[in-house]
Parts: structure tokens; sequence; C-alpha cells
């Protein structure tokens, strides 16, 4: 999937599936379509997808300025504390390994 991505669309705010909490993103594709896509549709157990670096770590480098705000996981929705932008449950695991 990610060798078929051009680039994803930076959004003024973070919208969320409703069903799972999940953070999606605007992905252009090289056919120049335009999708939404939840988060954990670029991350499997082995590799982290390149283009979704620039957007997780603009998130935790705002974390971390600002580490006391209200703030919820990425992947699912659920409350943290203190400057994390995933929290502990097993379906965040894989992806926190690599960020925090």
């Amino acid at each position: 999937m990610s060798h078929l991505v051009k680039r994803i669309l930076p959004m003024r705010s973070m919208k969320r599936h409703k069903a799972t909490g999940e953070m999606l993103v605007h992905v252009m594709w090289k056919d120049d379509s335009v999708t939404v896509e939840p988060l954990s549709n670029f991350y499997d157990g082995d590799r982290v997808n390149v283009n979704m670096n620039a957007i997780i770590n603009r998130y935790k480098q705002t974390a971390v300025e600002f580490p006391f705000r209200k703030r919820h996981c990425l992947l699912c929705d659920t409350r943290v504390h203190d400057a994390m932008i995933f929290c502990e449950c097993k379906k965040c695991a894989y992806v926190k390994g690599f960020y925090e």
C-alpha cells in the first residue's frame, strides 16, 4: 500500500473514525485520487510507513511542548497523559514502540 501513496495531505484538525476512534488522514494516491484512510492502514507488525513519520513526529513534538494538555491516543481514542501520543493497550503497542 505504501508504494502507491503519492503524499499525505495535511489537515487543519484531526478527524477520527466513528467506530474505533482512530485518527483518519487524507491520502493522495499515485493516480491523483484522494481518500480518507485510518492510521493503522499505514503500519504492519514489522514496518513503519515513511509517509506517516512526519505527521506522527509533529504530533509527538507538540505533545512534548505542551505535556499537560488533554490528549487522546491516535490509534484508539483512549485518554493519554504526560506528553504521550499512544496508550498502553496491546493494539497500540507496536506503533508506540517506534515513536516513544
